[in-house]
């Protein structure tokens, strides 16, 4: 509840806007109990930044690392455009900038969430499907940064035809669609 009550808050206010009283009296619960558990406002937003991810974003396993690659793509694509968390992420990321412990906390969320997504590639190692050729975590950035650009910057969706096209690129295989700069997909700045 106090984790469910953190994440409406969130979406409704902003991190800037999130306290203690307004999660207690949301949640039902004392200011005392939140605080026995999460003793700083970075732990309980990094808490409960971590609870919804996972819950949102599982790790597809279907023995198919470019399958498995669109499908978490997509499902965090889904979970910036379709749900709070989209607000919410431009939120933390705004404020981390002058908040040192929002800082740490959202860099241990966002650290978390690449080791999530880095062990689809560690599984394709391990099945000989990739080879593993450099970081994995810098892999797992060059798939995952175009769809936060695109929502954050852009503030565009990132459909399913782009998420594989960035997944085929990434992995140094063919991509059936060729650059094009008239896609309908594409986000004119105009």
């Amino acid at each position: 509840m106090i984790l469910a009550a953190t994440i409406e808050i969130l979406a409704e206010r902003g991190v800037r806007g999130l306290n203690v009283d307004l999660v207690a009296a949301r949640a039902h619960a004392g200011k005392d109990t939140i605080y026995r558990r999460w003793p700083t406002r970075a732990r309980l937003v990094h808490d409960a930044l971590a609870r919804a991810a996972a819950v949102a974003v599982p790790v597809p396993d279907t023995g198919k690392v470019e399958d498995d690659l669109v499908a978490y793509l997509d499902d965090v694509a889904r979970f910036l455009s379709e749900s709070p968390f989209g607000r919410i992420a431009a939120s933390v990321i705004g404020a981390a900038i002058d908040d040192e412990a929002l800082d740490v906390a959202a860099r241990a969320f966002w650290v978390e969430r690449r080791a999530v997504a880095g062990s689809i590639i560690e599984r394709a190692v391990a099945r000989r499907e990739v080879l593993a050729e450099g970081p994995v975590d810098l892999l797992v950035e060059l798939l995952v940064g175009p769809i936060y650009y695109r929502w954050l910057v852009m503030r565009a969706p990132t459909d399913v035809v782009r998420i594989r096209e960035i997944v085929r690129r990434v992995l140094g295989r063919n991509s059936d669609v060729p650059f094009d700069r008239a896609r309908p997909n594409a986000v004119d700045p105009d």
